[in-house]
């Protein structure tokens, strides 16, 4: 599960994401674009909207990672997370996919 706060707003992505096995190495990779993500709305997962993901993304306060899978757990461990950038101009790296421009809801 990713949380993701900010503006006021918090946002989950990969709630009840299926069965998880102790011990075994997972490769998890999110898009940062509103499909996925849910709302709350008194602790049930409710599709964000646009809106709200735009919200959020304009101003992200916090990005949290569980990996932890149990309370019995013993040891949990986050590799290699990256996030993606872009600019508005050439840098001699990979073109980036699936940017566009925002204009932010105030």
């Amino acid at each position: 599960e990713v949380i993701m706060t900010g503006n006021g707003l918090t946002l989950h992505y990969g709630l009840g994401g299926g069965t998880r096995v102790s011990g075994k190495p997972e490769k998890n990779k999110i898009t940062l674009q509103e499909e996925g993500w849910f709302v709350l709305n008194s602790g049930v997962p409710v599709p964000a909207t646009r809106e709200e993901f735009m919200k959020v993304l304009s101003n992200i306060e916090a990005l949290l990672v569980r990996a932890t899978i149990s309370k019995e757990m013993e040891e949990a461990m986050i590799r290699k997370v990256m996030m993606d950038i872009s600019v508005p101009q050439m840098t001699g790296g990979p073109l980036a996919s699936g940017v566009e421009e925002c204009q932010c809801p105030e």
